[in-house]
């Protein structure tokens, strides 16, 4: 080759390497959906998608003065929200324990107050409860079971048995 002169493969794999980019920003682009003209993206998925975790459900725990009622009595092992409410006239707040859990509690809520526990609940027996003071031993605790088998039978206030001392 003569100097001064160029040849047009000089940089191949440059060129490789730009055209091997250009091809995956519009398969990217491709994928990214289509502005249906009203204002709005409608967003195509690949139906090769990898699993996703399912969402944490949310569980509302009403604490009054001195119980505790949950709005689910069935729980199959998964990410939960406990969403603690203070219905009561005292200060009041949440804790949990179970198998496979470090026991995690809100903090105190005035009368009013709410305060979110979110947790990874296994198979077994888990116990919810009020950490304040004596509320515990006044009747704010609750047991639930998670996983196979039949959910304890409720108390006539809508929560759980007492756990045994």
């Amino acid at each position: 080759m003569k100097p001064g002169r160029r040849s047009r493969h000089r940089y191949p794999l440059a060129r490789t390497l730009a055209a091997a980019s250009l091809l995956a920003l519009a398969l990217a682009m491709a994928g990214c959906g289509d502005n249906n003209g009203n204002g709005t993206t409608t967003v195509t998925t690949p139906a090769t998608t990898a699993p996703t975790q399912r969402a944490a459900q949310t569980v509302d725990v009403d604490e009054t003065d001195f119980a505790l009622k949950l709005s689910e009595t069935a729980f199959a092992p998964g990410t939960y929200t406990f969403n603690a409410r203070n219905s009561g006239r005292t200060s009041h707040a949440l804790a949990i324990s179970g198998p496979g859990l470090t026991p995690t509690q809100t903090g105190g809520l005035a009368p009013g107050e709410t305060e979110k526990i979110t947790v990874t609940l296994r198979e077994g027996e888990y116990e919810l409860w009020c950490p304040v003071g004596n509320h515990r031993a006044m009747g704010m605790t609750t047991r639930i079971r998670v996983g196979a088998g039949t959910p304890p039978a409720r108390t006539p206030d809508g929560g759980y048995p007492a756990p045994a001392p």
